[in-house]
């Protein structure tokens, strides 16, 4: 029967006492007004507004059975409720209201829409739709209540049938339209889209898209291929869109600029935050009314209708549920924007630094730095920052419904929160200078660490190992001492941002007792006590957050401004102007004095004589004055021309310029004066000097982007003479180059840079001294192929400009162009003409014998002087071993993955790595740590116990004793900070720093001591991977989440004893839930770890594309790749990016489950409490739900807290096994063989002579032979050249004195000492070796030339070498001594020279020279052999050279000639000696070269 109240439209529920009502039940016209005419008002609004979007869009899903039986049910769902609308409008019956059939006429319009809705979206949405899912859950949880008072009203069968039949329609249509459309999908690329792409509302809020992965993560362990792709809206190319336009469209040179860029990129997104937040907000203030409500029917539950208990019930499911739903909501918007701007910040630090200049050369300790430490800070601060505004609405709705239990005592908390707030802003000020010490600290460690990892074998050959090691680790030291400068501020702040939740209840109670108890205003009572302290609870959080808000905002500006002040550099300028093909047109050039061109520009082509042939112009130089700033000029009033298509060879002193020339050319460096003038700018292939290798198949190296095409590809290898390297690798052109080409010999790796511009069909090839490298005979051939009559070239018709040293090729070029040493043109034309007049190339002329024969080389006699080749031969390969580790890093596996997935993991793995985390830290120290945690924890809990006995004995005795009660309980508090202040300064400022240091220094030892091999094939990436985002993660993440893990242990069992105090039934749930948390743990963690492991491995291949990338920025630009490279590198995040996310997913898939088990208990225990009323304790009760309030939070935040501890000991895992797994280089001595002397019987001053002998002495590198049984006896102060072709072994025999390999048979003895029982460093402390590609530390130039610094070298020594080698004017100008060393000011030949002095200040009688002239010009060939002969002339000098022609000449320096072939000696003599022999090697060699 319905009552009289049904036809108010209020939210009042009914009165039990009305006669003839149904008691505790809302009235009908409340039902008609806000069950069903507010809904279908919004919904239909909503259609009407933005419900017709999607319907321009192509069809993607083709399900017709589905879209049909959609469409009958919502047919069906129409007729019932038209069926129920005409019976009340036909009949005045009794659940009826004034409002029910405009109520129902809405309901039916909307009906109709979101059938047409349906309809239209099934086939162009991949997803269900979620809007009508939302209406269809929604309205469905209403009927319930509109059909239970329909059937409670007795008479109207009828039309609650209706509203049943329905309610039921309802359920299908829900379920049809939950069904995904995965299996339908038209496009199949489409179907390869993220599953939370095509995921429906319940499946995104109840995160059921992640189940497939926890299955295969339970199961199995994850790979690549089985995780989910990210999605369309979290793809690097269009979050960098979105970033990067917005910060295009914001205000230059503001301070904030970056940061407002991204509120402009993603406001929608930080919008739509708010929304579940503000949600989150709502039902957590309901939380307050809901602990009064229950307290006071529980006391008063005697003359209380049992309906209000069950209504109590009803109350609570709703709270917690929705405090469960709308946090995983939130949470998962935020870190969905966290994602995205991680995503958007990578991409625009890579792309960036791809524009910025290339002076500095491959430095790429910036660009990582800020990825791994400052983007993953401001992710961590930003998500902090997002909650402001959600926290002061909460805070100030929370302070409203205190006042009205606490009166004016209401604003202690906000007292409290602004003393801390402004402490904390005062602190805050500080944080930002500290921090960005402790980051740029971390950014020159990781420069120096990426500068030894990436040239080791360099390192090793001068015995730097120590030396880098100590550098390093000083650093390190030095970060962390700016880190504890920073922690300082951190443990303040750790503090304040707790003193407020552990100071505002006893300061609250404390100074509203006071008042009550002097103004007789009565007492605190236990309901009000409970009531008051659950909305302190509600306000502890959002007041802690809003005290640390300015730390964590200054923190996130901090990292964002050092983002910002990377992203405002100047970037390269390329000032060439471009021109049309047919705008100019040039003679070819004969001759013109150097004098003649300094007249100025309208000299540069009129004053050159002229020939009968016209050749299109592609570049012009128009007075041009270049250098890498523009107060550094290292070119001067450059005039050239360059025509197509012709030969034009630079050749200049060492440091003319010859290469910054070429540089210019590609538009690198800064046009000071004049112009370049570029037919085809982008056109242009160009060859470092020293060659950019990828760590890929050697024929993707040469293809570059370029698609593959068999008969040019074949005709380009043939042309860089790479068949014979091809047929001796392991898999040919297959075969992987290794990182920086580190499995390729030096002339393997210039032929296959080479070939690579070859091969680009580029119309102008700029070459820097590409065949420094190669023998003479191969470096004939290529040219000839290449650059001869009939050379490749020559036929395609390419215009090719190559900086060389080697006098042999300047009769061929088409133009010569001279350099001096001043940086200005000394000379342009012919070779014919230049070299009659006085000058350099004169010089050079007689100095090199240089014919004038022009292009009379022919194929044939290239033929005539061919060495032969022995069949089946090897030469300098990586080993088998290295490269399974390489084929397993390119299928995205490392090695340590590997082992993981061969070995199952044991179930205390964990523990074993935290318990080698503890080893660091010192185990007494993490004991003393937990006492700290136990005794905070302690005096925490005991704050509501105390509150508790206070209220009952307040009950008996009203304000008695209430000094020793308020006393007692302000003292808890005052401890309780006191403890976190002990807590977090003593693991902080003590274990923290101590754990760092020797872990860094752990794994710093471990790669400095690795044997050569183990670098060969390895990606550089994967190793400083461990040194950045591993130790950042020790550093940062671990660190807290060590702290909180442990803390919200404590403090999680302390609640559950709190809230099991109010009922004895309660503890039953204890075990479940702890079964719960196991089979969480057993599926949840499994699943993390691995993910965490695969986020780990694939960022090592990110960070390992961002170095390479920077390492050969110049030639990528040349080649105009970037846009590839930039596609690459945005594929390459997307995968990273992955794991990255889904474990942000997994965390909120077990916040959700954890919630959603926490409002489980909460019902549980109002439950228990309605049903034992009559024997529950209002106080004990209080403390229960004021525990189980946060209980839900709280185990959330301990397994969020354990999970995260588990994953950043994945950083401590990867660390144990590299460690645990790294060979070391002493474990390959053999002290079996026999020597005549040991090690320990060496003499201080070893070696003291410099007798060197080799006995039958086989190197090979797996299975393939690189030396074969070498025997030689080098008497002491011989000087020795080893020849040979690129790839017969020259280098690895250097490399065998040194042991960086191991000797399969024989013995080398160094004055009688056998090698195999010396330690390696020993060894390369005691020999002077100067590498072939030059190696420098990062420090000063006094650094750079006394490395070792054993002997205290005085700075009159290192001027003296500085002067004899011609680089002491150079250093002057620049500073002197102590100026930290920037190498962009030397030219590739004064690096040799740099380091050549280095080995000259060792005094070393035993010195080692790999290749060191062959990127000097003849001048400075000369310095180093008259070096060699004056300041090495008690020396036992060994060069590897492949310039021969002045080990012929009277004056030469050298003693005696190697010649290796195949790993073989075939000639050894006196070079006079072996020049005479009649079709001998080393005489083929030499007039090979004089050709």
């Amino acid at each position: 029967m319905k009552c009289k109240a049904d036809y108010n439209i209020t939210p009042a529920l009914l009165s039990p006492t009305d006669v003839g009502c149904r008691g505790y039940d809302f009235t009908v016209a409340f039902e008609d007004a806000f069950l069903v005419l507010a809904p279908n008002s919004v919904t239909l609004l909503f259609i009407i507004i933005s419900g017709w979007r999607g319907f321009t869009h192509a069809k993607v899903v083709h399900w017709p059975a589905l879209q049909g039986a959609k469409g009958t049910f919502f047919v069906l769902l129409a007729a019932l409720v038209l069926s129920e609308l005409s019976l009340h409008a036909a009949v005045d019956d009794s659940i009826t209201s004034k409002i029910t059939v405009l109520a129902h006429s809405i309901l039916l319009v909307t009906i109709v829409s979101l059938a047409v809705l349906s309809l239209l979206q099934h086939s162009r949405s991949l997803r269900p739709s979620p809007h009508i899912q939302a209406y269809l859950f929604l309205t469905m949880l209403f009927d319930i209540a509109r059909v239970r008072t329909g059937w409670l009203i007795h008479g109207e069968t009828t039309i609650s049938s209706l509203r049943s039949a329905a309610m039921v329609v309802k359920v299908v249509l829900l379920f049809l339209e939950s069904l995904p459309k995965d299996k339908h999908i038209i496009d199949s690329e489409r179907n390869t889209l993220s599953p939370e792409d095509k995921a429906g509302l319940f499946s995104r809020s109840l995160l059921l898209w992640l189940n497939p992965l926890f299955l295969h993560g339970y199961r199995k362990p994850l790979s690549g291929d089985e995780l989910y792709p990210v999605g369309e809206n979290l793809a690097a190319s269009r979050v960098f869109d979105a970033l990067h336009s917005s910060w295009e469209n914001t205000k230059l040179h503001s301070k904030f600029r970056l940061a407002i860029a991204m509120l402009k990129a993603f406001k929608t997104q930080i919008f739509m935050i708010q929304l579940p937040r503000l949600a989150l907000v709502g039902f957590s203030v309901a939380q307050p009314f809901l602990v009064n409500a229950t307290l006071s029917y529980i006391d008063k539950s005697s003359i209380r209708p049992v309906q209000v208990g069950y209504g109590l019930i009803g109350a609570s499911i709703i709270t917690y549920v929705g405090i469960a739903m709308s946090t995983v909501w939130y949470q998962h918007l935020i870190f969905r924007l966290m994602t995205m701007i991680r995503g958007s910040l990578i991409t625009m630090i890579f792309r960036n630094r791809l524009t910025l200049p290339s002076v500095g050369g491959g430095d790429a300790s910036g660009p990582v730095s800020l990825i791994n430490s400052d983007v993953e800070r401001v992710i961590q601060k930003l998500q902090w920052v997002l909650n402001i505004f959600p926290n002061v609405i909460q805070v100030a709705l929370g302070m409203w419904i205190l006042s009205m239990y606490m009166d004016a005592v209401c604003v202690a908390p906000l007292i409290i929160a602004i003393v801390c707030g402004l402490t904390a802003g005062f602190i805050g000020k500080k944080i930002p200078p500290r921090q960005r010490a402790w980051m740029q600290a971390i950014q020159k460690r990781v420069k120096s660490t990426i500068n030894v990892i990436s040239n080791m074998k360099h390192v090793k050959m001068a015995g730097l190992g120590p030396k880098v090691l100590t550098q390093i680790h000083d650093l390190r030291t030095d970060e962390m001492t700016r880190q504890k400068a920073f922690r300082h501020l951190q443990i303040s702040m750790i503090t304040l941002g707790n003193a407020p939740a552990m100071l505002t209840p006893a300061v609250t109670f404390t100074a509203y007792a006071i008042a009550q108890s002097i103004g007789n205003q009565g007492q605190v009572q236990t309901i009000k006590a409970f009531t008051s302290l659950s909305l302190l609870s509600i306000l502890i959080n959002p007041v802690a957050e809003l005290v640390t808000a300015t730390t964590n905002l200054a923190s996130a500006l901090s990292c964002l401004d050092r983002v910002q002040e990377f992203f405002e550099k100047e970037n390269q300028r390329d000032s060439r102007i471009e021109q049309t093909l047919n705008s100019a047109h040039i003679k070819d050039s004969e001759t013109s004095s150097g004098s003649e061109l300094q007249k100025g520009r309208e000299n540069s082509i009129g004053n050159l004589s002229h020939s009968h042939e016209t050749q299109e112009v592609l570049l012009r130089v128009n007075c041009g004055t270049f250098g890498w700033t523009a107060t550094d000029i290292i070119l001067r009033d450059i005039n050239m021309n360059i025509a197509s298509p012709t030969l034009t060879l630079v050749t200049g002193p060492t440091g003319c310029g010859k290469s910054t020339l070429l540089r210019s050319l590609l538009g690198e460096t800064v046009v000071i004066s004049g112009s370049i003038e570029c037919v085809l700018p982008k056109r242009i292939a160009y060859c470092h000097s020293e060659p950019w290798i990828l760590n890929i198949s050697i024929r993707k190296n040469i293809l570059g982007i370029t698609a593959y095409d068999e008969g040019r590809y074949r005709r380009v290898v043939e042309a860089c003479q790479l068949i014979e390297d091809f047929t001796q690798l392991p898999k040919g052109d297959e075969t992987l180059a290794g990182s920086d080409g580190s499995a390729l010999s030096g002339g393997q790796r210039q032929r296959i840079a080479l070939a690579r511009s070859a091969y680009s069909g580029k119309q102008l090839i700029l070459l820097d001294d590409t065949l420094s490298g190669l023998d003479p005979n191969t470096a004939t051939k290529c040219f000839e192929a290449l650059l001869g009559t009939s050379g490749l070239f020559k036929v395609d018709g390419k215009t090719v400009i190559m900086a060389t040293n080697n006098a042999q090729w300047l009769p061929y070029g088409d133009q010569l162009i001279v350099l001096n040493s001043e940086g200005r043109l000394a000379a342009q034309g012919k070779f014919q003409s230049l070299v009659s007049s006085n000058g350099y190339l004169q010089n050079l002329q007689q100095m090199h014998n240089v014919t004038e024969t022009g292009h009379d080389v022919t194929s044939t006699s290239i033929k005539e002087r061919t060495l032969p080749v022995r069949e089946n031969v090897t030469t300098v390969k990586e080993s088998t071993e290295a490269t399974k580790q390489i084929v397993a890093s390119q299928q995205g596996e490392s090695d340590i993955f590997q082992q993981k997935k061969k070995k199952k993991k044991k179930q205390d793995a964990a523990f074993e790595v935290l318990a080698y985390y503890i080893t660091y830290m010192g185990k007494k120290s993490v004991v003393l740590f937990a006492a700290f945690i136990i005794f905070h924890i302690g005096c925490s809990t005991a704050q509501p116990i105390w509150l508790k006995y206070w209220t009952m004995a307040n009950d008996e005795n009203p304000n008695d004793n209430v000094g020793r009660w308020t006393g007692i309980y302000v003292l808890f508090a005052l401890v309780t900070v006191m403890g976190i202040a002990m807590e977090t300064g003593y693991f902080l400022l003590l274990l923290v720093p101590r754990s760092a240091i020797g872990l860094h220094l752990r794994v710093l030892d471990s790669t400095i001591n690795a044997p050569l091999s183990f670098f060969v094939g390895r990606d550089i990436g994967e190793i400083v991977n461990l040194f950045t985002a591993d130790l950042t993660m020790v550093d940062m993440a671990l660190p807290l989440s060590f702290i909180l893990a442990f803390e919200q242990l404590a403090s999680t069992l302390a609640q559950l004893v709190l809230t099991c105090v109010a009922s004895g039934y309660l503890a039953v749930a204890v075990p479940i839930l702890g079964v719960v948390l196991f089979v969480l743990q057993r599926i949840y963690l499994k699943t993390s770890r691995q993910l965490r492991l695969l986020d780990l491995e694939y960022k090592a291949p990110l960070i390992d594309h961002f170095i390479t990338t920077i390492s050969g920025i110049i030639t990528i630009r040349a080649f105009s790749w970037t846009t590839a490279v930039s596609q690459e590198s945005s594929r390459l995040l997307d995968k990273s990016q992955s794991p990255f996310y889904l474990i942000f997913c997994l965390q909120r898939w077990l916040t959700l489950v954890l919630d959603l088990t926490a409002a489980g208990l909460a019902t549980l225990l109002v439950s228990i409490a309605v049903v034992r009323r009559d024997h529950t304790d209002v106080g004990l009760l209080g403390v229960a739900m004021v525990s189980v309030m946060t209980l839900g939070q709280g185990l959330s935040q301990l397994v969020t807290h354990w999970t995260n501890l588990e994953t950043s000991l994945g950083a401590i895992k990867r660390i144990k096994t590299y460690t645990s797994t790294t060979p070391e280089e002493r474990n390959f001595l053999d002290e079996s063989r026999n020597a005549e002397l040991s090690e320990k019987d060496l003499p201080p001053d070893w070696p003291s002579r410099g007798e060197i002998t080799f006995k039958e002495v086989s190197v090979s590198f797996g299975n393939h032979l690189v030396l074969d049984k070498i025997s030689l006896d080098i008497e002491a102060g011989t000087k020795v050249a080893i020849c040979g072709r690129t790839g017969s072994g020259k280098s690895t025999l250097l490399g065998s004195i040194l042991r960086l390999y191991k000797i399969d048979q024989g013995s080398i003895t160094i004055d009688a000492a056998n090698l195999a029982t010396i330690a390696c460093q020993r060894i390369r402390t005691a020999v002077a070796a100067v590498p072939q590609e030059p190696f420098f530390l990062t420090g000063s130039i006094r650094t750079n030339a006394d490395c070792l610094q054993k002997s205290k070298i005085n700075d009159d020594a290192i001027w003296d070498v500085l002067e004899k080698t011609g680089l002491a004017k150079l250093i002057k100008e620049k500073g002197g001594l102590d100026v930290e060393l920037n190498i962009d000011w030397l030219s590739t030949g004064q690096r040799q020279l740099f380091c050549l002095a280095r080995a000259m200040l060792r005094r070393a009688h035993v010195v080692l020279l790999d290749e060191s002239t062959s990127q000097v010009d003849a001048e400075t060939e000369k310095l180093v052999t008259k070096l060699i002969r004056t300041e090495m002339r008690k020396c036992t000098v060994i060069l590897v050279t492949h310039r021969l022609k002045n080990l012929v000449k009277a004056d030469s320096w050298c003693d005696k000639v190697i010649l290796l072939q195949q790993g073989r000696v075939v000639e050894m003599d006196s070079p006079a000696n072996l020049a005479k022999i009649e079709s001998g090697l080393f005489q083929g060699m030499v007039k090979a070269q004089e050709a």
